[in-house]
């Protein structure tokens, strides 16, 4: 009996071994399968941050004079450009392969005079997706603010919020002489971590000397609006205490209207050039120091003259900062640029940068030294000063001008001085603190300058002339030859056919001339048919037929078939794709059909 009952509970190892193997079996399916469930959230998670940073990039990058100017017209940039430009920080996909730089982009397409639409495509080995966005108009908004212009490759500011300059000021903000700027100079300085000292000290000292200079250029405009009834909106006296990097021409300040369209894009000229130098000493300061540097955008604000009735030009802000880890940064230099091209510093902590890196290694400058002590000029006249930095050896050998007074005469950054008014200015060189000086004495006399000397329309075009004048008066337009241009009393230029004509502006006796080039209307044509064939693996260049030049061709479908930029086409696969010839506002299309190359028996 009890040997019965043992033989009954005893246990069947191998079948209790073969459903724990089978147990392990499905927990580890189960883990994997979601592992990949996972994984997958994760990578269409990355490549989504990955294009909507595209967006937001490209939605910065797209604005001014980057944005095409004519309905339905579009301009694109490629991620490739985007990192090249440091649009960008360089990303991969999920597996570290790269995306596709070429067929990855961003472009641009007017719709009409207040909205564009932003198109992003991000192509990486797995994935591949579009945003299309609408973004309305972004040259100058509602608030006046100006945003960047000119194709100059800016560099996106990871902080921009720091030294943005507030542009929501009203008219009795502007009429207290500068006392929201200095705001926005000890904002920029609030970054500037164990330098808030030197910030506010610079600012100050800034202050004082803007000033001065701008009593100056008061008393000049106040001599030359003796009637103020001339001016619709009030005399252009400025109100401010930084100086402006963009005036509008004239003695007179102008509506808000009138500010947002071609004086928008001159400020914004002057601001891209000043960018573009700004990001080449910046370049040469890291390589220099070691720093890890950004330039920010430049800042614009617009400013009311005294009375607060019109607008009389743009302040121009522009900063650099030190990215001190991933979350913070601070300014170590940041200035405001007049409208001779000076910059008027508020903040330069450059030399900290080389205190900071190896100080024994730097090799500091000993005396800076003008080609000349002093100089003679009348109004109008230029001469451009040299200056020698000793050691030839020094680390930093960056000279920097400045004018004591610009309303007198004014210097570039490579020493190129123009005589604007009579009087005296002192014109100072300074090289890694060493300085030197020359006194300029300006003469008087009258002239009536033109901005360009010569502009090139098509048949139909109008254009408003620009220029600078101390004189005050009429000033009376003539055309050498009215039935290729005709000029206004207002200076607008009419192109009425094809041919060359000479637009003259007199006043007082002084006169400038502009030459003007009357050019057909251009054309843009695909000669080839309608109906077009190309075998896979086969190429074909269109025939185009136009008197534009800086042609551009794209494809719609670049799977199935690309286009370089002689036109000619490669097609890759079977399917349809069109063909865009572009140049400026002129386009035309073709419609490819791309098959199998068939033999038959």
């Amino acid at each position: 009996m009890y040997e019965e009952k043992t033989r009954k509970i005893q246990i069947n190892w191998k079948s209790l071994l073969i459903k724990l193997a089978i147990l392990l079996v499905v927990i580890f399916l189960v883990v994997w399968i979601v592992s990949l469930f996972n994984r997958d959230k994760e990578n269409a998670s990355n490549f989504g941050t990955n294009l909507a940073t595209m967006r937001d990039a490209a939605t910065e990058y797209f604005t001014g004079s980057r944005l095409p100017s004519e309905a339905n017209d579009s301009t694109r940039i490629t991620l490739g450009e985007m990192f090249d430009r440091n649009l960008l920080v360089e990303f991969q996909d999920e597996n570290g392969n790269p995306c596709d730089t070429e067929e990855s982009y961003a472009e641009a397409t007017k719709i009409d005079e207040e909205n564009y639409r932003i198109e992003v495509r991000l192509v990486c080995e797995n994935d591949s997706d579009t945003i299309i966005n609408t973004v309305k108009r972004q040259v100058t908004d509602s608030d006046n603010n100006v945003t960047d212009d000119e194709g100059n490759d800016p560099i996106i500011d990871d902080d921009t919020n720091d030294d943005i300059i507030d542009d929501n000021e009203d008219s009795s903000d502007q009429m207290n002489q500068g006392s929201s700027n200095n705001q926005g100079s000890n904002q920029s300085g609030s970054n500037n971590s164990g330098s808030n000292s030197n910030s506010n000290n610079n600012s100050n000292n800034n202050n004082s000397n803007s000033s001065n200079n701008n009593n100056g250029n008061n008393n000049h405009n106040n001599g030359n609006n003796t009637n103020s009834n001339t001016c619709t909106y009030g005399k252009k006296e400025y109100a401010t205490t930084y100086p402006l990097a963009y005036v509008v021409s004239g003695n007179c300040a102008v509506s808000t209207s009138s500010i947002s369209g071609s004086h928008a894009n001159s400020a914004t000229k002057v601001g891209n050039a000043e960018y573009t130098k700004l990001v080449k000493e910046t370049a040469n300061l890291e390589a220099n120091t070691g720093a890890n540097l950004v330039v920010s955008n430049p800042q614009y604000t617009k400013i009311l003259n005294k009375a607060g009735t019109g607008y009389v030009g743009y302040q121009i802000y522009f900063s650099v900062k030190q990215k001190i880890n991933s979350y913070a940064t601070k300014t170590i230099y940041s200035y405001y640029l007049d409208q001779n091209g000076n910059r008027k510093v508020i903040i330069d902590n450059r030399s900290s940068l080389d205190n900071s890196n190896n100080n024994e290694n730097q090799i500091h400058v000993t005396s800076v030294t003008i080609n000349r002590s002093s100089l003679t000029l009348d109004v109008g006249d230029t001469y451009t000063l040299s200056a020698t930095v000793k050691p030839t050896n020094a680390t930093n050998k960056t000279v920097s001008w400045s004018s004591s007074n610009t309303s007198v005469v004014s210097v570039s950054s490579n020493g190129k001085v123009t005589a604007k008014g009579e009087g005296r200015a002192t014109i100072t060189a300074t090289a890694d603190g060493k300085k030197d000086t020359v006194t300029v004495k300006v003469n008087d006399d009258g002239y009536i300058e033109f901005e360009e000397s010569k502009v090139t329309l098509d048949v139909g075009d109008t254009y408003r002339i620009d220029y600078d004048t101390n004189l005050s008066g009429k000033v009376s337009w003539s055309s050498s030859n009215t039935k290729v241009a005709t000029v206004s009393s207002s200076g607008r230029i009419t192109a009425k056919k094809e041919g060359t004509a000479t637009i003259t502006a007199t006043i007082n006796g002084k006169s400038d001339t502009i030459r003007v080039t009357v050019e057909e209307e251009g054309y843009l044509r695909i000669l080839d048919d309608d109906y077009l064939v190309v075998f896979v693996g086969n190429s074909y260049t269109l025939d185009v037929d136009t008197n534009l030049d800086d042609l551009t061709f794209q494809s719609s479908d670049t799977s199935i078939a690309t286009v370089n930029s002689n036109g000619t086409i490669r097609v890759k696969k079977v399917g349809g794709v069109t063909i865009t010839v572009r140049s400026g506002k002129y386009q035309d299309t073709i419609r490819i059909y791309c098959q199998e190359l068939s033999f038959f028996d």
